[in-house]
C-alpha cells in the first residue's frame, strides 16, 4: 500500500471534521438566541403586567423559572445524561484518572455518616 495518500485522508478528515463542529455551533447559537429572546420577551410582559397592577399567575412565574435554566441541561436531560463538567482532550484519549478505591470508600462512608446524622436531626426535630 502506497502512503502518499495518507496525508490527504488526514487533511479531509481535518477539514470534514472542523466543518461539522463550525456547523454544530452555529446551530447552538441559534438555539440559544431564540430562547434568550423568548426569555426576555416573557421577563418584558411580565414586567408590564406587573406595572399596569395586573395579578400575574403562577403558572407564568414556573414558565419563567423553565426559561431561565440553561438550554444545554434540557439537552441534556433530552439526551438522558446529565452533563456535569466539560471533559477535555487528556481524558478522552488517556481516560480519566480514577481515584484509589480506599479514599473512595472513605468518602462514600463520610457521606452517609452526614446523612445519617442529617436524617437523626430531623426526627428528632419533629419529635
Amino acid at each position: 500500500m502506497t502512503t502518499r495518500y495518507i496525508p490527504h485522508i488526514i487533511y479531509a478528515t481535518a477539514i470534514t471534521s472542523l466543518s461539522t463542529h463550525a456547523l454544530n455551533q452555529r446551530k447552538l447559537h441559534e438555539e440559544q438566541q431564540i430562547h434568550y429572546e423568548t426569555h426576555i420577551a416573557l421577563l418584558e410582559s411580565t414586567i408590564q403586567r406587573l406595572k399596569s397592577g395586573e395579578t400575574v399567575p403562577e403558572k407564568d412565574f414556573e414558565r419563567l423559572k423553565k426559561f431561565s435554566r440553561d438550554p444545554e441541561l434540557d439537552r441534556a436531560a433530552a439526551r438522558g445524561f446529565e452533563t456535569k463538567e466539560n471533559i477535555g482532550w487528556w481524558e478522552v484519549v488517556f481516560g480519566k484518572k480514577r481515584l484509589d478505591t480506599e479514599s473512595a470508600r472513605q468518602r462514600s462512608e463520610e457521606w452517609d455518616r452526614r446523612d445519617l446524622e442529617k436524617v437523626r436531626k430531623e426526627v428528632e426535630d419533629t419529635s
